[in-house]
């Protein structure tokens, strides 16, 4: 732990695990923690945080739950400022009811940020008129500009009060009485009970017990259940994690601009321009510049680089691996190995479970992102010793270096993720580590239809497959996935009937019939007819098609159905049933769905089985090679050219 004199702390724990307390926030009445005026509160809060980690009231060396106390306590202590409470001893109990009422909505509401930005912004405006700086602006309405994340609403209305013009298409966000978890609420109350528990040991003290009924007991009858992890909308979940993959893809241009910018600030407006320009699509609507301009879409090049760029180095490795976000905190340079022909591997420590360091197989794109945060914090690991991953150059005036400030929400508003409707509410999604976890085992389930559960069970690092079963079997999972596959099946039906497509294969054709049926009963200028037939059709027959590695299977769970069903045959060995009980098509290849009543491909793979085809008969004929692989691939090409015959009626 640092000297308790600095205005910075870095707690260490183990495995370099460590967390930095910032002691120069800004209150309520515009001066920082570290302002004389504020000397009782900050002694206090610096008082607490060794009383957690030593002597008798000591309960953790975690950095993290140690940087959580002190920010309960500096934030308990910015309500009493905002209320001109000056001393604990001077709280009452009504004022503590007061604060955790307030508290349990979340801290816009407990700490009036939306009134007080608003009150900000039209005092400055007459000094130094329109549009006011956001940091000025954060700064005399007494906001740590650290914490713009959790005031959403005021951001939005300090934007439309400087930017109107430029926030025509973005909507005002209603007012909601948002209610915090359970355990959230244990975490922010638990150190007050340290105010009155350690009073003896401390500047500034509660004179009473705040809890008399316990911490856990007032959280519990403010707070709401903490439930399950929550599955994001499929839009919103692609939404970004094709802008995290985009910035990571262009991380190493963005690094080459903020050094251009940096060794030529002449040049620096016109190269971010341009940069913006030829970049639009990747930088997902974000432009780039050196002035401050006060729009939320346009970010400072290293703001981009140092800030934004971790983030999506993070949700890259949460969303393809399945870690959690402990696990990747603690990841360090040099985590990946592997190659592209044998795969790579991610070594990090798996919590929870194992407890020890482990290898993750990841795909080449946690490679990239990896390789990139490291070229990040290369300097600030050679200089100080370290081998962290997520660390960053810091502020010259504070410290040398820190930990990235990894604020997935702040990045998904920056890339414009689509809002969601939730409660006749049109809002932000709120996005938290653990749910991209989730939708890796959501995008497993759905691209291998509940097939090899156990797979996904290892990638999760579960004890047993009944944990992993909680993920699978989840309704609102269920629902999801059913409400895709009705989807997915709806865009193939109006495929086939309107566009280029043409169905193949036996079911395929079953289809094609009854699209030509459809299509004499109603007249052929008659879209929306045709549509509200193939919407019934699909309905009425329970169609849901699911992807396969050679087209869709349209077989149902019904006895009918995996009776006939060419995978399910008695000879077939391989043969399997999914969790929900339809066909498993890792059981199946090319030539029993080919001969299968429920297959479906179309007139676009042909091309690519007649490729594969004719590479296989090559290779069979090349003079090298064996003669025991000759035969198999002989037996593959025979078995890809019955499926072409099959399904493309080619001879």
């Amino acid at each position: 732990m640092s000297e308790a004199l600095d205005d910075q702390w870095v707690v260490r724990g183990d495995h370099d695990e460590y967390a930095t307390i910032l002691f120069n926030e800004v209150m309520p009445d515009g001066y920082a923690l570290n302002h004389p005026r504020h000397t009782l509160l900050l002694k206090t809060t610096q008082s607490l945080i060794v009383a957690s980690r030593e002597g008798p009231f000591a309960f953790t060396q975690s950095p993290k739950v140690l940087a959580r106390v002190a920010r309960s306590i500096i934030g308990f202590g910015a309500w009493c400022n905002m209320e001109n409470i000056e001393r604990f001893e001077n709280v009452t109990p009504d004022d503590i009811a007061r604060f955790v009422s307030l508290a349990a909505t979340g801290y816009e509401r407990t700490m009036q940020t939306v009134r007080r930005i608003q009150d900000a912004t039209d005092a400055l405006r007459s000094a130094v008129g329109v549009p006011v700086p956001l940091a000025l602006a954060l700064q005399h309405a007494g906001i740590p500009s650290n914490l713009r994340s959790k005031i959403p609403r005021a951001l939005e209305a300090y934007y439309h009060m400087n930017y109107p013009l430029a926030l025509e298409t973005v909507s005002a966000r209603t007012e909601t009485k948002q209610t915090l978890t359970k355990g959230t609420l244990y975490q922010k109350f638990f150190p007050l009970d340290m105010l009155w528990q350690c009073r003896k040991s401390i500047s500034s003290a509660l004179v009473f017990e705040p809890f008399p009924a316990g911490v856990w007991s007032v959280a519990e009858s403010l707070g709401k259940d903490n439930g399950h992890t929550k599955t994001m909308p499929v839009n919103v979940c692609f939404h970004i994690l094709a802008a995290a993959v985009n910035w990571v893809t262009l991380g190493n241009a963005l690094l080459r601009l903020m050094h251009e910018t940096s060794r030529d600030p002449s040049k620096a407006e016109e190269a971010c321009l341009q940069f913006s320009k030829r970049h639009a699509n990747e930088l997902c609507g974000v432009s780039l510049s050196t002035r401050k301009l006060g729009s939320p879409y346009i970010v400072h090049p290293k703001t981009a680089c140092i800030t934004y760029l971790p983030t999506a180095v993070y949700i890259i490795i949460a969303a393809f691996t399945a870690r959690r976000d402990i696990e990747i905190s603690k990841l360090s340079a040099g985590s990946v190995t592997g190659n592209s022909e044998s795969g790579w591997w991610l070594k990090s420590y798996i919590a929870k479970t194992l407890r020890r360091d482990d290898f993750t197989p990841c795909p080449e794109i946690v490679k990239a992102a990896v390789c990139l945060m490291e070229k990040i914090g290369r300097e600030v690991r050679q200089e100080h010793a370290i081998s962290l991953l997520f660390v960053v150059p810091g502020d010259a005036n504070n410290c040398s270096y820190r930990r990235c400030a990894i604020d997935i929400n702040l990045f998904a508003r920056l890339v414009q993720t689509p809002k969601v409707m939730i409660e006749e509410i049109l809002t932000d999604w709120k996005f938290s580590p653990h749910q991209f976890r989730r939708a890796f085992a959501v995008l497993f389930v759905w691209r291998f239809e509940y097939a090899n559960i156990g797979a996904l069970s290892y990638q999760l690092r579960h004890f047993n497959i009944d944990m992993t079963l909680n993920y699978v079997r989840d309704a609102e999972l269920s629902s999801l996935i059913g409400e895709e596959y009705h989807k997915l099946t709806l865009e193939k039906m109006r495929s086939y009937a309107n566009g280029p497509e043409k169905p193949c294969g036996i079911f395929g054709n079953v289809l094609k019939k009854f699209i030509q049926r459809f299509r004499n009963t109603i007249s052929m200028t008659d879209e929306a007819g045709l549509e509200r037939k193939l919407v019934e059709f699909v309905e009425q027959r329970k169609l849901r098609l699911r992807a396969t590695p050679w087209g869709y299977c349209g077989a149902s769970g019904t006895p009918s159905n995996l009776r006939r069903a060419a995978c399910q045959s008695v000879i077939n060995p391989s043969r399997g049933i999914t969790l929900d009980g339809v066909p498993d098509s890792t059981g199946s290849d090319e030539y029993l769905c080919a001969r299968c009543h429920f297959h479906v491909t179309d007139s676009t793979r042909e091309d690519h089985w007649v490729a594969k085809q004719k590479s296989m008969e090559q290779a069979a004929r090349n003079a090298y090679t064996s003669e025991l692989l000759r035969r198999a691939q002989m037996e593959r090409s025979r078995v890809i050219r019955i499926f072409i015959q099959k399904n493309f009626n080619k001879e």
